[in-house]
């Protein structure tokens, strides 16, 4: 997402190339990299890689088993403890005709217990240490973090037509936009993932109330179509993403 709104307003550029910058790498020795606002791995792959060295088949395999099995001997100095939780390939958590574009291997960090951060020097050539507030605090100035997310969260609803419970089978974050789009009288896109929490609605409602479905449109906008914005639509763009925190 961060990449298509850089992509779409190329002004704001500069303000977020910290994000998504991977300068100073040696890619002909590059077997796999990381982003620094996320805990997933990206295998320097021929053919989806501008310069991939790694051989899809055989060689990837052997790459992704290698850093997995990696993953899970790094230990805390501290506690001495493991750093990493459950790992995934990329096929066990997305799907669909962009899987290609999605990390190769997706872990946890063990407990939400550590983060990561931009590289910098350390000591006795550890990349795993305690930071500091003040190096926490200005790392936190040079890239946002990713949420910090949880496996679990807290829907609360509330309105005309919500059935007034206390709580409500656990449910996927998949079927949140569907069922705001259903309870909003919109459309649901056809290939939407997810579905309409029915659940969440009194009887009578969901009865009268048939979800609309929509076709999806094939002019879906190209990786190298220009979209154009007026000065005051920019501004209104640039003042939302300032809110999302996306620029300062």
């Amino acid at each position: 997402m961060k990449e298509r709104l850089l992509r779409y307003f190329p002004e704001l550029r500069n303000r977020v190339d910290s994000l998504l910058s991977l300068q100073g790498i040696d890619w002909s020795r590059t077997y796999a990299y990381s982003r620094e606002n996320h805990p997933a791995i990206f295998i320097n792959l021929k053919g989806r890689e501008s310069s991939g060295i790694v051989s899809a088949g055989r060689e990837y395999e052997d790459v992704c088993k290698k850093i997995i099995k990696e993953l899970g001997k790094i230990k805390c100095p501290e506690t001495n403890g493991k750093v990493v939780g459950r790992v995934f390939r990329k096929e066990e958590v997305y799907s669909g005709e962009e899987l290609y574009r999605a990390p190769d291997i997706i872990f946890e960090w063990k407990n939400h217990s550590y983060v990561h951060r931009p590289s910098e020097p350390g000591t006795n050539n550890g990349f795993l240490r305690r930071l500091s507030q003040e190096e926490l605090e200005r790392s936190e100035n040079l890239i946002r973090p990713s949420g910090i997310h949880r496996d679990h969260g807290i829907l609360i609803s509330f309105g005309k037509h919500i059935k007034n419970e206390k709580g409500l089978p656990e449910t996927s974050i998949m079927d949140l936009a569907p069922t705001i789009l259903y309870r909003s009288g919109i459309p649901v896109p056809s290939d939407m993932d997810g579905r309409v929490l029915f659940e969440f609605f009194e009887k009578d409602f969901a009865d009268k109330n048939l979800i609309r479905q929509t076709p999806v449109n094939s002019e879906i906008i190209s990786e190298n179509k220009t979209v154009t914005y007026s000065g005051n639509e920019s501004k209104s763009i640039e003042e939302r993403l300032r809110g999302l925190g996306y620029i300062d």
